[in-house]
């Protein structure tokens, strides 16, 4: 688990650990250039480099790797975007040939953005926007220091200072950063704190239930699935069996007619359920279609924890009920941002909207993006998927299933949603690696092995 600071906690405590430990600028500079080269040296060699140099700390460290790029790459050019604004900016680019400085954006092979960093919040002025333009229409490898600038960059890589921002995590900047490595340059990782609220978490904190040989079905867990309709037969049965795969030991479908057919002709493992009652959790939603506002207020008031889901989040704001974080929602982002819309939740600062629904509904939150975000409306968890064969049909059913499946296992509704999601997250991982893109069925298999 890592903490993630946003950006101006990032530049706020670079400046005060900078002054505890009384370390300089330049030595800063010069270790997390270092870093990027020795990391990156064999991209770098003999290869055509752009660096793209802004005014601050960034273009600072852009200017040192150009420097040292210099022993093995091919060719260098060094663009600068503004005039010199630091001491520091000055004294690198003094001590590199002038040659090697051009007036104009040149093609190559590895383009190095240190235009600007998380200090820097500038409008993006037709300027800067030749700039971006140019970067993200080019065929070279882009490698962004500290964030991509203004996140309107699309790096292959992003190298992040001291620690991960969590600017980098929302579901519109995600795309942008590629993949994320990040530098710490030597400081104490108990200096390294922010507001102690975002958290990124990764599969080496996944807990599940464990068995042992007195267990049977009665004892891992009584689940139902509420949902299913005619032109949506397969949702809850991809949900029951990746409740299955996530070590259920009894799952129950509470649908229509056609659903019911197709189960007891292909799943004789799924028992038709007559109530809801039944189990000790739910899952409702999966494939319901218009669903019933009753049968999901009847649930909501039964006291048992659940999961609401796919058609079923439809039904939320009516509902008018606090649900005493019994209940866990998994929205894509399109039905989040219908949920704030419904509730009148300002959706400017996405995590904080996220922590707002949570604490208008009094549920856990699961938004699913590019990553996903979970939240109790204190905390916030991102799981980073970074994993584009998730998107695909039912998947959203599987992570239902799996969560439904931690609810009945005894889990807080908490550790049901963060255990879920992690699962689902790696299942889709593995599935990938041994499949490429995949089917819902696929990644079920793949749940059963990861689990």
């Amino acid at each position: 688990m890592y903490e993630l600071l946003s950006g101006p906690e990032a530049s706020a405590l670079d400046k005060s650990l900078i002054s505890k430990y009384s370390l300089s600028e330049e030595h800063l500079i010069k270790n997390a250039a270092s870093f990027v080269f020795s990391n990156h040296k064999e991209l770098f060699k003999d290869k055509t480099i752009l660096f793209i140099v802004g005014k601050g700390n960034n273009g600072s460290d852009a200017l040192y790797l150009a420097s040292l790029s210099l022993s093995c790459a091919k060719k260098v050019y060094i663009y600068m975007h503004f005039p010199l604004s630091s001491g520091e900016n000055e004294r690198f680019k003094e001590r590199l040939d002038k040659s090697l400085f051009v007036q104009d954006l040149v093609d190559a092979d590895v383009i190095v953005d240190g235009l600007f960093g998380v200090k820097m919040r500038p409008e993006c002025d037709e300027r800067t926007q030749r700039v971006v333009n140019f970067v993200n229409s080019s065929n070279a490898y882009l490698i962004s220091l500290d964030v991509p600038s203004l996140y309107k960059i699309k790096a292959n890589c992003t190298i992040s200072f001291m620690a991960l921002k969590r600017e980098m995590y929302l579901p519109q900047n995600r795309a942008m950063c590629g993949s994320i490595e990040l530098y710490n340059p030597g400081f104490p990782s108990h200096d390294i704190k922010g507001s102690g609220k975002y958290f990124l978490l990764t599969f080496s904190d996944y807990k599940s239930r464990k068995f042992n040989l007195a267990d049977y079905k009665n004892t891992r867990g009584d689940l139902t699935i509420v949902g299913g309709c005619s032109k949506y037969l397969g949702a809850p049965i991809l949900s029951s069996l990746a409740a299955f795969h996530a070590g259920c030991g009894k799952v129950r479908v509470l649908s229509t007619e056609k659903v019911n057919d197709a189960i007891v002709s292909s799943y004789p493992s799924i028992i038709l359920a007559q109530s809801f009652k039944e189990s000790s959790s739910f899952v409702v939603g999966p494939g319901w279609g218009r669903g019933s506002k009753k049968k999901l207020e009847e649930i909501a008031l039964s006291g048992k924890n659940f999961v609401i889901d796919a058609d079923a989040l439809k039904l939320l704001p009516s509902l008018n009920l606090k649900l005493g974080y019994r209940a866990i929602i998994t929205p894509h982002l399109g039905e989040a941002k219908m949920l704030l819309k419904e509730l009148n939740i300002n959706s400017e600062d996405y995590y904080e909207a996220i922590k707002e629904l949570c604490k208008r509904l009094e549920v856990i939150v699961v938004s699913k993006s590019s990553t996903v975000t979970i939240s109790d409306g204190d905390n916030v968890y991102i799981v980073d998927g970074a994993n584009p064969s998730l998107g695909v049909a039912g998947s959203g059913d599987v992570l239902s299933g799996i969560i439904g499946a931690f609810l009945s296992q005894g889990m807080s509704p908490l550790s049901s949603a963060l255990n879920g999601t992690l699962l689902h997250q790696e299942s889709g991982k593995r599935a990938h690696e041994k499949w490429g893109f995949y089917s819902a069925e696929n990644l079920i298999e793949m749940v059963g092995k990861t689990r």
